[in-house]
């Protein structure tokens, strides 16, 4: 081969590789901020495991406490971030937001995904701010704040409403909500355009690992499984139970969950010990196995008082068990009265106990709603469903950036 030909095949081959490496990317980068690491364990940990295996590099900004090994165990960045839920302080907010600046501009993210009311609130902000690409916000209901009545939250919720209307006005937003009712409230109240929100049901639930099995036959068992939160109607349901026991019902109450001491609501261990001493209430705390919670369990209650999507009715649901809840946002999404399950009014201990007392004594009425609410978890809240709805609103959120 003659020197110019040798000459020309090098250049070829050097043109071929450099179009080579021009034409590959970097993976996307997907950030999520959440409060705390166990939220985003148990929320959002099977959505940021598939992003990664379809090419994403994931990341999560959080307060660190018992769930960073199991973050870092699926291959995902774990960035410490002091986030107070309960400090409303202005120079606390402040140095938050100005952390998340300097977080934000040092990784540079495509895709910022803040999930609850203070992630929202501040992540957009920052955000912003940076530039950041694709801003998506999930609301987890509206939490506390929107569920008062009271003349101060109500001058509260104005300001934030208007504030997250200012926020929102920027189309590299993009929001989920996770029932119709928040739904309703970005479309009317903020007028948000319909095309930058998103329903989807919630963090979804895995319907093949909560799957109903057969139980050995014992006394009927009422579970309440949440955060230990007055707004969860935690002490609704303790009232519930003594009225239960004034008739001579024979049943087994539990409660499954923890004080959450940054959530202004909690209830204390003292508190708990006190509405569960001389009664036949069991306070059970934390467990981390909550498949083998509804396995012994025969109806599922959470008396809250507002809700994103609640995730415990969702596994309960999944697992064939009728439910008993609040006609309010978020819980109103996963029963339908009288067909998988009891709606009954918030903060109202009497008609909670007249839907239990109803289904503890009536066996085929508890069989009927639990087969009507799997059948309702599998066709509506599958977590390959949600998984796959989010990811497919990343990537069009990308296209549109």
């Amino acid at each position: 081969m003659c020197g110019n030909c040798a000459l020309a095949l090098d250049y070829l081959v050097l043109e071929f590789y450099s179009v080579k490496v021009h034409h590959i990317r970097a993976p996307k980068h997907l950030l999520f901020l959440v409060s705390e690491d166990w939220y985003f364990v148990s929320h959002r940990l099977p959505l940021a495991q598939q992003a990664m295996s379809e090419g994403y590099k994931v990341s999560v900004l959080c307060n660190v406490n018992n769930h960073e090994s199991v973050i870092k165990r699926a291959g995902i960045e774990v960035i410490p971030l002091a986030f107070n839920r309960s400090d409303t302080g202005l120079l606390a907010n402040v140095r938050l937001l100005i952390n998340l600046i300097f977080i934000l501009r040092r990784l540079a993210p495509d895709i910022l995904h803040n999930v609850a009311q203070k992630p929202v609130l501040f992540g957009t902000m920052a955000g912003l701010l940076c530039r950041t690409p694709k801003i998506v916000n999930t609301f987890g209901g509206l939490g506390t704040l929107f569920s008062s009545t009271t003349m101060k939250a109500r001058l509260a919720q104005c300001g934030l409403s208007l504030v997250y209307r200012l926020l929102f006005l920027s189309k590299r937003t993009h929001i989920i909500v996770q029932n119709r009712d928040d739904d309703y409230w970005l479309s009317h109240s903020l007028h948000i355009p319909r095309n930058r929100v998103s329903l989807i049901r919630g963090a979804g639930v895995d319907v093949t690992h909560f799957a109903p099995a057969p139980q050995v036959a014992t006394s009927v068992v009422v579970t309440l499984v949440a955060r230990m939160l007055r707004n969860k109607g935690i002490v609704e349901f303790c009232e519930a139970v003594r009225i239960l026991e004034s008739r001579g019902l024979q049943a087994r109450f539990l409660l499954v969950g923890d004080p959450d001491p940054l959530n202004p609501t909690s209830l204390s261990a003292a508190e708990l010990r006190v509405l569960t001493e001389n009664s036949s209430l069991e306070w059970l705390g934390r467990i981390d196995d909550i498949r083998g919670v509804w396995l012994m369990s025969d109806i599922s209650v959470l008396p809250s008082y507002r809700e994103g999507l609640p995730l415990s009715l969702l596994e309960s649901a999944a697992m064939g068990k009728p439910i008993i809840t609040t006609d309010v946002p978020g819980c109103r999404e996963v029963v339908e009265n009288g067909i998988n399950g009891f709606l009954v009014p918030p903060k109202d201990p009497l008609a909670l106990a007249d839907a239990i007392e109803k289904l503890v004594l009536n066996s085929e009425l508890r069989e009927q709603f639990g087969r009507a609410s799997r059948e309702r978890a599998v066709k509506e809240f599958s977590s390959e469903r949600v998984i796959a709805d989010t990811l497919a609103l990343y990537e069009h959120s990308s296209h549109c950036a």
